[in-house]
């Protein structure tokens, strides 16, 4: 990590330039960022915590009724010397979820020779103004993590199947491929991202590391250094700053949608209303989705939501799935649905295998890379509350100065020096999600692996 510097411009300093845009080699991913906060729940304006005297309480809270009341009973005929009792009424049960927002930060530092080198259009880039919309990118990149995530800050584990590579990975010590990790969801992760290793969730850390590089397409991320000792396959990558504690962080989509009656929900003991919290799901057991799985699933969503409730097509909602599961969608939506025989009378079979299928059981599909390989979550967006303390934006360092010179204490000097030769600026967002109606959720869990390496 560190400014970014002039040698790191230097190619694309002014030359003479073939006549072409300046391509970006970094993916980003933000999909479900970008339609459940950006563009489709609910947004409320709210504080961090409010307190009185010893009493504290989160910031915003989302009330439900979970239990249901009146004493239904059969009442028997009055006779001249008997006149049938009424049975003592009951009452409905209600409670809440109570949340409170949590504040993340993406810092961009660059060094003032960089800022002057490209400066009066003699390079490909605009400094400071380029690396603000890239590194936007990768906030809303990193934020995306959190938003699919199970709440205590993880943002992918190392699979059962994966390979940890310290110091093994194919480089020398300083080298973009001195350390990697094979196996894991590369999506999720940003270049020169810090993770912290833990062994499981509200475990210890074994310490943390910079992400040189991510690769999507073969699942690795790598380092310039040593990974932490005993770095593992099982271990989760939480976020810089994170505890790792179950519950620390913004409450995600993975965080809502769980199925059964154990932990916790944004302060409430699952346990304590059996079935009323616990999302329905269908479990595909590894195994090719069958044709008659929109029945199953509307036969399971009825049956959890009650007939009156019950929506066979919510306005809004929309299935988040990966990619590579989309591969096998479309071989089960061709192979099972599309007629093959001609339909224009021309003499020919129509070519209707171009590209992504629109939609998944006749609703909207955000195809999105960050989401598991195996998992594929109907979301209605009308069910989450978000509460912001304040939207993505450039933070304030004080009098509106949102570039700020770095003191030279950050890089190690001591007495008699000011400043560094760099100005920093950072992305800031303080939010948590409320799901008002986890039981209104679907997903489907164990789909089979889809191989992308392959014909």
């Amino acid at each position: 990590m560190g400014a970014l510097s002039e040698t790191a411009v230097e190619g694309v300093e002014v030359e003479v330039w073939a006549d072409n845009e300046l391509k970006n080699y970094q993916p980003f991913f933000n999909g479900l960022y970008n339609k459940l906060i950006k563009n489709g729940a609910k947004k409320v304006p709210v504080g961090f915590n409010t307190s009185s005297g010893t009493i504290t309480r989160g910031a915003f809270r989302a009330g439900f009724r979970a239990q249901g009341g009146g004493n239904f009973t059969a009442m028997a005929l009055s006779t001249p010397g008997s006149v049938p009792p009424i049975p003592r009424g009951s009452a409905s049960a209600y409670d809440s979820f109570v949340a409170t927002p949590f504040q993340y930060l993406g810092v961009t530092e660059i060094a003032s020779d960089a800022i002057a080198a490209v400066a009066g259009g003699r390079g490909k880039i605009k400094l400071p103004s380029s690396e603000m919309e890239y590194s936007s990118d990768s906030f809303m990149n990193d934020m995306e993590g959190l938003i699919y995530g199970d709440a205590s800050g993880t943002i992918d584990t190392i699979p059962s199947t994966g390979t940890v590579n310290s110091a093994t990975g194919g480089g020398t010590i300083g080298t973009a491929t001195y350390s990697s990790i094979v196996g894991i969801n590369a999506a999720l992760f940003t270049d020169q991202m810090v993770v912290q290793v833990f062994p499981a969730v509200g475990g210890g850390a074994r310490g943390s590391f910079t992400i040189s590089f991510t690769d999507p397409v073969a699942g690795i991320i790598y380092s310039t250094a040593a990974l932490p000792g005993g770095t593992t396959t099982g271990d989760i990558l939480v976020v810089q700053g994170g505890t790792g504690a179950a519950g620390s962080a913004v409450y995600g989509l993975k965080y809502w949608y769980r199925n059964g009656n154990s932990g916790t929900l944004a302060g409430i003991t699952k346990a304590n209303y059996p079935g009323r919290l616990s999302t329905p799901t269908l479990n595909a057991n590894g195994q090719s989705l069958p044709p008659s799985l929109a029945a199953k699933i509307e036969a399971i969503r009825m049956r959890a939501q009650g007939d009156k409730n019950y929506l066979q097509n919510d306005k809004g909602a929309f299935w988040y799935v990966n990619p590579a599961q989309g591969a096998q969608f479309a071989s089960d939506f061709y192979n099972k649905y599309t007629p093959t025989y001609d339909l224009s009378g021309k003499g020919a079979v129509p070519d209707l295998a171009k590209g992504m299928q629109k939609t998944f059981l006749g609703e909207d599909c955000l195809w999105s890379t960050t989401c598991d390989m195996t998992r594929a979550d109907r979301v209605r967006p009308k069910d989450f509350i978000i509460g912001e303390a304040f939207p993505m934006r450039l933070k304030d360092f004080g009098e509106g100065m949102t570039i700020v010179p770095v003191p030279a204490q950050a890089g190690g000097y001591g007495t008699g020096w000011t400043y560094l030769n760099s100005k920093m600026f950072a992305w800031e967002q303080a939010l948590n999600l409320i799901c008002t109606d986890p039981k209104g959720g679907f997903y489907l869990s164990s789909l089979p692996t889809v191989s992308l390496t392959s014909v």
